[in-house]
């Protein structure tokens, strides 16, 4: 008998391959998503950072998919409402996509490779009306993927500082970037329903329909 941990959308894990290891404390091996067993893990031949279960290729490839499903959503702004916002100093919904544009190239980009942070403003002077938002977005995403790319297994396991002057660990500071992302996007799919603006859906059911047909195992017993 088997136990499956559900690998959802937006996790903040790279989906790998399924694999059966031993857990001590039930006595019985269990069937694990998500996770590289010890020899992928340590052995010569590891595809993984060392220490972690971080592949970058993997990761790059789930951060495209959330990007898609934010874009989806950004979209739907209406050009009338892209500087909306629900009170004084409150993010505007131009805002929210500026700054995850420029997070994304210039705090995190810069900083996993151990430059200091770039980040200025989210303000309407560096991006405005949809069109131009969103292509800043994409712009800046693709000049960002090229970036994080360049990084080597070392790289990753070595340490970085983020812009208020931690050392972090290279590889975990990498992995809050779809994190913060998916924060921000929850944020406009909020506003966006306070303005009654129909938005993409984005429910349990349609991400395990999406999971179950790319990886029906998941879903099995």
């Amino acid at each position: 008998m088997f136990n499956y941990v559900p690998v959802f959308l937006d996790s903040g894990l790279p989906e790998v391959k399924q694999r059966l290891e031993r857990n001590p404390r039930i006595g019985r091996e269990i069937r694990i998503d998500g996770w590289p067993s010890t020899t992928e893990r340590s052995g010569p031949s590891a595809r993984y950072t060392p220490g972690s279960m971080f592949d970058l290729g993997e990761f790059l490839d789930y951060f495209e998919r959330v990007r898609e499903r934010t874009r989806r959503v950004a979209v739907c702004i209406p050009e009338d409402r892209i500087e909306w916002r629900p009170r004084p100093g409150a993010f505007s919904l131009g805002d929210l996509v500026r700054h995850i544009a420029v997070t994304e190239r210039y705090m995190w980009a810069e900083t996993v490779l151990n430059r200091p942070s770039r980040y200025v403003s989210h303000g309407p002077e560096i991006a405005s009306g949809s069109a131009v938002i969103l292509a800043l977005l994409d712009r800046l995403h693709h000049e960002s993927m090229a970036m994080f790319r360049t990084l080597t297994p070392e790289a990753l396991a070595g340490k970085c500082t983020t812009p208020e002057g931690t050392a972090i660990t290279t590889w975990k500071w990498l992995r809050l970037m779809p994190e913060h992302e998916i924060h921000h996007r929850g944020q406009i799919y909020l506003l966006l329903n306070l303005l009654e603006v129909a938005t993409p859906p984005l429910s349990l059911r349609w991400c395990l329909t999406r999971q179950s047909a790319a990886r029906p195992h998941v879903l099995s017993r």
